[in-house]
């Protein structure tokens, strides 16, 4: 099994460090901390949560799903995405992404050959999922 250096740790850490307090890690830090605490959106999660649980019990039963059901489901999306503060989180979130994969290209660039795609084909291997579909 493969050991990180102290070397290799202090570099994590340091990255680790630079993304935390990066503007678009902590703009998603504190858009995730106004919806953790906002009622109203809590409770429209929690709806389409269950909604989603019910949908995957059905699914797996391969029991009709309801067109009522699917209405419901949508409509609980467009009251999610009709929430100014859950807009802003998905664009915090995607600043963060943009950022993490900048720092995936350059390790890429360094390593050779694309990180994260070798981890998610490794990942689908484990899981018998087939590759080249």
């Amino acid at each position: 099994m493969a050991k990180l250096t102290k070397s290799m740790k202090e570099a994590i850490d340091q990255l680790a460090q630079q993304i935390i307090s990066s503007a678009a890690y902590q703009n998603f830090q504190e858009k995730r901390a106004l919806l953790a605490n906002d009622p109203n959106f809590l409770s429209l999660y929690q709806q389409l949560e269950e909604k989603q649980d019910m949908l995957d019990k059905l699914a797996d039963s391969e029991e009709d799903i309801p067109d009522e059901y699917l209405e419901e489901l949508e409509e609980i999306s467009k009251q999610l995405l009709s929430e100014p503060l859950f807009v802003d989180y998905l664009k915090a979130q995607d600043q963060l992404i943009s950022l993490l994969e900048l720092i995936n290209d350059e390790l890429s660039s360094l390593l050779g050959f694309d990180f994260a795609d070798s981890i998610n084909f490794l990942k689908e291997e484990e899981e018998g999922e087939e590759f080249w579909e």
